[in-house]
């Protein structure tokens, strides 16, 4: 069954957030005082809650400003990638508004249940569908706030709508689950790795010490397609840019680019196992492997791509060296603090880095496939293009 289309417009009221100067800021829970939720607080998973900050109440100039229960927080202004991003808001115990770069939509509960909402405006096909609504204005994305309001929402029968929503609260709790297994495997292999190498910067065990550069056959970087007259296509090659490159795994929610302009960055063209660095911003120092399954692909100047020399050091061991905290370290101790930070090739070519043999590399990836295996046996209900599809089926009524 096909559930009729309706203009989001009608379903919602989309409220801005405050505005204020950081100077502004007062003690949070403080008399007088009201949380105001961030872009940092606005998370996929959940409303994060662990670094709120206040301002004084005048800020907030009308009631509908307030947090309700069931209201839906939307990245508003932010970079491309991540205009859209939205948070459910739960029973909060004290009082809250959105700051500037976010936006409350709020549910007419009398026609459209507060969390069918929020599952449908998370779902990747509507995620991908606001990105294209934003506004670009120099690094900013703007949402386009009118074009938000005309996208279309099937819109069962409330009871229907709730039936909809526990299914997919259910899907979302085994995620969650599975991403508390997730975070005890990382942990579980980084104390192996420390356990099997030790600190690769004291380096206690003694192993040879040779700088990335000298184990790579390549380390560079991309360049952005606006400087070369390139517009971001919605099919294409994909390109890769600091907000791809999380720690450890790659985001999947690309840009793309023509087929032209990938050629002519041929330097910069991605091959299977290469390590991506980030170089730039609050992310500098993530690392991640280009997989098979995401080539063709190039990266932006914000990335450094390095290609090893397997005689010398294999991907995955790598990547979790760079991810250990005393190399993060030692990353970041060159970061310059300019407009934004940032780390050169030249550091990364000149970064040194223990060199076990690579039979004693290959044994702690024996340990790496053997959790994944672990993990992947998890998967069966929880893996990605099914959980999309789940989604999917919902929202066209065939659930």
């Amino acid at each position: 069954m096909s559930w009729p289309l309706v203009k989001l417009g009608s379903a919602i009221d989309f409220i801005r957030g405050i505005t204020f100067k950081p100077t502004d800021q007062v003690e949070p829970f403080s008399d007088g005082s009201t949380v105001v939720m961030r872009t940092k607080n606005v998370q996929s998973s959940g409303l994060q809650q662990d670094d709120l900050i206040a301002v004084s109440l005048k800020f907030v100039k009308r009631q509908e400003q307030f947090l309700q229960d069931g209201d839906i927080l939307i990245s508003s202004a932010n970079s491309w990638e991540l205009v859209g991003k939205v948070s459910f808001v739960q029973h909060l115990d004290y009082t809250a508004t959105a700051g500037g770069f976010i936006s409350i939509v709020r549910a007419k509960k009398e026609v459209i249940f507060p969390r069918y909402l929020h599952h449908w405006l998370s779902n990747p096909k509507t995620q991908h569908a606001i990105r294209y609504l934003g506004r670009q204005t120099t690094n900013i994305s703007n949402l386009d706030v009118n074009r938000f309001k005309e996208l279309r929402i099937p819109l069962p029968p409330l009871p229907e709508q709730k039936r909809i929503v526990a299914i997919l609260d259910k899907a979302d709790q085994l995620r969650q689950k599975r991403q508390q297994a997730i975070n005890m495997a990382d942990e579980f292999l980084r104390s192996v790795f420390l356990e099997m190498f030790g600190d690769p910067v004291t380096n206690p065990k003694g192993w040879e010490v040779r700088s990335l550069g000298e184990v790579s056959t390549r380390v560079t970087k991309g360049e952005s397609p606006k400087w070369q007259g390139f517009a971001y296509q919605e099919q294409g090659i994909r390109f890769v840019t600091s907000e791809n490159v999380l720690w450890g795994k790659m985001d999947m929610r690309y840009k793309y680019i023509a087929e032209e302009f990938h050629q002519k960055l041929k330097r910069s063209a991605l091959v299977e196992n290469d390590m991506l660095i980030n170089l730039v911003g609050a992310s500098v120092g993530r690392a991640c492997i280009a997989e098979k399954w995401t080539l063709p692909a190039n990266i932006n100047q914000a990335v450094a791509v390095v290609s090893l020399n397997s005689l010398y050091v294999l991907p995955e061991f790598l990547l979790h060296l760079v991810l250990t905290s005393s190399i993060q370290g030692k990353l970041l101790g060159n970061v310059v603090e300019a407009a934004r930070a940032n780390i050169s090739l030249k550091n990364i070519r000149e970064l040194e880095i223990i060199i076990p043999p690579i039979l004693e590399q290959e044994k702690f990836l024996q340990i790496v496939e053997r959790q994944r295996g672990y993990l992947k046996q998890q998967d069966d209900f929880l893996n990605t293009p099914f959980a999309d599809s789940l989604s999917q089926k919902a929202f066209a009524g065939q659930l």
